[in-house]
């Protein structure tokens, strides 16, 4: 026999060791994958509400009850950031996105009621003015990004009715009832 050279005893040995090593390895990945699997449902719902609580820009978002404030504690930020809006250019810069997301949380704030008052307001079938359109544009995304049933509701009563002749308008509402990410509200598909 050669010195290095494994008998046949030695090669048993070495491979119920081997063998032993593997299982003992296994059993302690099939229990950690067990404890895993047995917290992946809660796992999965803490990780999708985090995601949903911090990203802003998902279109259900699942916000925190909002503070409801009145129409005249928040028509100074609405007016003051239409006026950004119109003022800023490009159309794509930081700020004026800023000054945008400012109208949607003024907004989002508000009651049924006085979001309706805001939308009659701005929401007109012939805007007298260029201002007076980029303000009725950008209430109207406004409208369409919050995308709660109230603003669903005014974007579809007030833009998608019959006596309605601005297509570019139309066309800005549908944008927003394409992008939904959850079922429509019945006003929309009654």
């Amino acid at each position: 026999m050669q010195y290095g050279t494994p008998t046949p005893k030695m090669k048993r040995k070495f491979s119920t060791t081997l063998h032993m090593g593997f299982l003992t390895q296994f059993k302690r990945r099939k229990r950690f994958l067990h404890q895993i699997i047995q917290y992946q449902d809660l796992i999965q719902t803490l990780v999708y509400q985090e995601i949903q609580l911090s990203w802003k820009g998902f279109k259900t978002k699942v916000l925190p009850p909002k503070h409801i404030l009145k129409l005249e504690d928040q028509e100074e930020s609405i007016v003051g950031n239409l006026t950004c809006m119109r003022k800023i250019r490009p159309k794509e810069s930081q700020e004026r996105i800023s000054c945008f997301h400012n109208i949607m949380e003024a907004l989002e704030h508000l009651s049924s009621d006085d979001l309706t008052r805001v939308a009659e307001r701005y929401i007109t079938p012939n805007p007298k003015s260029e201002e007076r359109k980029e303000d009725r544009d950008a209430i109207t995304d406004a409208l369409g990004a919050m995308a709660t049933d109230d603003s669903l509701y005014l974007l579809t009563t007030m833009v998608l009715k019959p006596k309605q002749r601005d297509s570019e308008l139309v066309l800005r509402a549908l944008f927003h009832l394409f992008g939904l990410e959850r079922p429509a509200p019945v006003v929309i598909t009654n």
